[in-house]
């Protein structure tokens, strides 16, 4: 499969899936400069979301723990973002024509991120969005992850994703509940 960056922030994404070595992800065979990656396919290529709509949300909270262990035992490659480039995506925010989160929110987590980017402890290379539609079923190699942003930051961060999404279905994401219980399964 041929994947060519449509984003700014999608350039480092070869970068992070060489230093993975197809260790929790899916494989890559070749890469350009330019970020263009020739990519192993996933078959049959489910998303992950597919078992959040089913209803079992603990089940793929799992699965991603699981995954972000596999993914984090590769090391860090040199011409990967650190987590603070991030803040640009905050920047952005008032400018979208669909603002579904309050602006004071996304201010406040501005404000948040900022401070928190600052003080990192551990660092290690994270796929940067590893959320239910980003990984995906393969027949023989189980859950894998696809399309990382590939950033430098705490291991911690990896999971806020995850944890607000999939944006299609805010009724989850939203629910202090069910991110309670995502927290609970991710902290075992």
């Amino acid at each position: 499969m041929l994947k060519v960056p449509a984003a700014p922030d999608e350039v480092s994404s070869h970068i992070a899936m060489k230093a993975y070595g197809g260790n929790g992800a899916v494989r890559l065979r070749a890469s350009e400069t330019s970020g263009a990656q020739l990519l192993d396919r996933a078959i049959p290529g489910t998303p992950l979301t597919i078992l959040v709509g089913e209803g079992r949300d603990d089940e793929a909270t799992s699965i991603i723990c699981d995954v972000v262990k596999n993914l984090h035992s590769a090391l860090p490659p040199i011409g990967i973002p650190m987590i603070g480039s991030l803040r640009a995506a905050f920047d952005r925010y008032p400018q979208l024509t669909e603002q579904p989160i309050p602006s004071e929110f996304v201010s406040r987590a501005r404000a948040m991120f900022l401070e928190l980017a600052q003080y990192q402890g551990r660092r290690g290379l994270l796929n940067g969005d590893l959320n239910p539609d980003n990984v995906v079923f393969d027949t023989n190699r189980g859950w894998l992850a696809i399309d990382p942003k590939g950033i430098i930051g705490e291991p911690e961060y990896e999971f806020g994703a995850m944890l607000r999404n999939p944006v299609e279905r805010p009724h989850l994401f939203a629910n202090p509940l069910i991110v309670q219980r995502r927290v609970e399964i991710i902290s075992d």
